[in-house]
């Protein structure tokens, strides 16, 4: 695929249904989260506490009151 230059977000509806900027797939593991929370100060548990986060009483990362 050659490359996509979208020069307003007028352009952007030209594109829609089209994949544009495919990209290999990426591991996402334990230590890539880890370090994604390290650089964004987000240390929530659910991301970084593994067996706190596989407990059946903890499966939703976000719920509605």
């Amino acid at each position: 695929m050659s490359r996509v230059v979208i020069k307003s977000a007028a352009e952007v509806k030209a594109f829609e249904g089209r994949e544009v900027g495919v990209s290999d797939w990426i591991t996402v593991d334990q230590d890539r989260i880890n370090r994604f929370a390290d650089a964004t100060d987000d240390h929530q548990w659910i991301h970084v506490d593994v067996e706190r986060a596989k407990r059946p009483s903890h499966t939703a990362i976000c719920w509605y009151r």
